[in-house]
């Protein structure tokens, strides 16, 4: 890891050009976007060999570090500020890869996978986020493509299922089939319901269900492959990805299903899956997506929109796409370009 000192010194310089305020506002293109200010944004580390894989509690972050050892690392740092630290470090007894990370108010949840391929095994494992054993949570055969821990459950979508298994005793259910494709599935919790990107033979469709034991509900049938969900307040919010020569986009519906809203579009919207599944962060008011830079400079932005405003820019002067989550007042995001971990307030 890069010394901390060094990141200081260099917001100095980034400060005035990242922090946007949401309660300003300037014209850019014809849409209203936030002006920008000086305030209170911090770069947490530096580390060149960060991924988009990010988690974040009220009071420590946490991303997956991918050197070329082919084994990954977590390295966590205090949303306060401070020295990073390695958390965990894979055994290195094979190319492994770190694909997925859940916070629950205790522990840190992982998914390890080993050798990657044919023979592919995928592990998922715990700690406490205060350090001590690593404790196995399952093993399963195939790819686990992403995890959301909503204790006492913890959910899972792999090649061909979404499932829910149980933290106490190990008991796992079948909540329906997914597409297996390179580009998800996706897949979001809150304390009331389970969504994921369903599948049957010709359609794909957004589902919910309350609980493992209720019957689960169409919201919304899709075309595209959904690569992220986040769920904050009334709404259900999810990336759509286009391809790599086309448009991508927000979507946001009320959590209980209706007609969603396309909140934004672009090209540059940063929305494949080979990103991780930190691709959005939903909050009480709305999400915050990533928007890649399409020059020279280092001018990706951060947009923050709900189902009833228009988005509006919350940070600028991003080198390269990354992941996004939210640790209490704050937005913490990885900027790959950069190999920046940064705060900004939320």
């Amino acid at each position: 890891m890069a010394d901390l000192r060094g990141a200081a010194q260099l917001v100095e310089h980034l400060a005035p050009l990242l922090f946007h305020a949401r309660t300003t506002s300037v014209v850019v293109g014809g849409a209203v976007l936030g002006a920008p200010v000086a305030d209170d944004i911090k770069v947490l580390a530096e580390d060149p060999a960060l991924t988009a894989e990010i988690v974040a509690s009220d009071t420590d972050v946490f991303w997956v570090d991918r050197s070329l050892s082919d084994v990954d690392s977590i390295v966590a740092v205090p949303v306060a500020g401070g020295g990073a630290t390695t958390f965990y470090a894979c055994p290195g007894d094979g190319v492994s890869t770190i694909s997925s990370m859940a916070l629950d108010s205790g522990y840190l949840y992982w998914v390890e996978s080993l050798d990657p391929g044919r023979n592919e095994t995928s592990y998922v494992k715990r700690m406490r986020v205060t350090g001590g054993a690593v404790e196995p949570v399952l093993v399963r055969r195939g790819r686990i493509k992403r995890i959301v821990v909503r204790s006492p459950l913890l959910y899972s979508v792999d090649e061909s299922s979404a499932r829910a298994t149980s933290l106490s005793d190990g008991t796992e259910i079948t909540l329906g089939p997914v597409l297996d494709s390179s580009q998800g599935p996706a897949i979001g919790a809150d304390s009331r319901a389970i969504y994921w990107l369903g599948a049957s033979r010709f359609t794909q469709t957004i589902m919910m269900a309350p609980t493992t034991s209720s019957p689960a509900v169409a919201l919304s049938i899709r075309e595209s492959a959904v690569t992220a969900m986040g769920v904050g307040g009334p709404s259900l919010y999810w990336v759509e990805y286009g391809g790599p020569n086309r448009e991508s986009s927000v979507f946001a519906m009320d959590r209980r299903g209706g007609k969603p809203s396309r909140v934004f579009e672009s090209i540059l919207l940063v929305a494949s899956a080979s990103y991780g599944d930190a691709l959005i962060a939903a909050d009480d008011d709305g999400a915050f997506w990533m928007v890649e830079g399409s020059g020279p400079f280092n001018d990706g932005v951060i947009y923050h929109g709900a189902r009833s405003t228009p988005p509006e820019v919350v940070v600028s002067g991003i080198g390269g796409p990354g992941g996004l989550a939210l640790a209490g007042d704050w937005l913490v995001f990885t900027d790959m370009a950069q190999g920046l971990v940064v705060r900004v307030p939320r």
